[in-house]
């Protein structure tokens, strides 16, 4: 029984990483293409959401104002969620919205390691 449940816990964890057809560097090439200016600085998340735990990327696109490591001064600030399966860009958040979306993305990855 128990040698049952690991061989399942490996074939499902296959064909979770099956579902996932769009790498990291399309994703970003995908955001990129939903926001009206040219990002210098990019950070990628991946997370899975859901019931059925859809694969997302949550890409941030950002000029920050100064020091790139000022969480909170930005010329432009994106949030990008790619779907992993197909590539549709699922949500775009831009300004002060995006930034809590960034925030919320953070959190989940850190929640929910792959």
């Amino acid at each position: 029984m128990f040698v049952a449940v690991v061989v399942g816990f490996f074939v499902i964890r296959a064909c979770d990483d099956a579902q996932i057809e769009v790498s990291e560097a399309e994703a970003v090439e995908l955001a990129r293409q939903e926001v009206d200016f040219e990002p210098t600085y990019t950070q990628v998340r991946f997370i899975r959401q859901g019931i059925n735990s859809a694969p997302f990327w949550f890409v941030s696109l950002s000029i920050p104002i100064g020091d790139p490591d000022e969480p909170d001064a930005f010329e432009e600030f994106a949030v990008v969620r790619v779907d992993g399966r197909d590539g549709a860009a699922a949500v775009v958040e831009e300004g002060e919205d995006a930034v809590e979306a960034d925030r919320k993305a953070k959190r989940q990855a850190e929640e929910k390691p792959e």
